[in-house]
């Protein structure tokens, strides 16, 4: 699983070993948590973003 697949966690430090023990996973690179590829993200609802934000297309510059 590459890391835009994945479910990434809003999970504050002091839950950490919560999510841990939940069964997330941390990504160093991301420095963030994410849900495990087959598991239920529902099981990670506490740390699930609240909104899911768009990515905006990158502008292209036409002279």
């Amino acid at each position: 699983m590459n890391s835009n697949d994945r479910v990434y966690l809003d999970c504050p430090y002091e839950e950490k070993d919560l999510c841990k023990g939940a069964g997330g996973r941390w990504d160093p690179d991301a420095r963030k948590w994410y849900v495990p590829q087959g598991d239920d993200p529902n099981r990670f609802k506490r740390w699930l973003p609240k909104t899911k934000a768009k990515k905006q297309p990158l502008l292209k510059i036409v002279e």
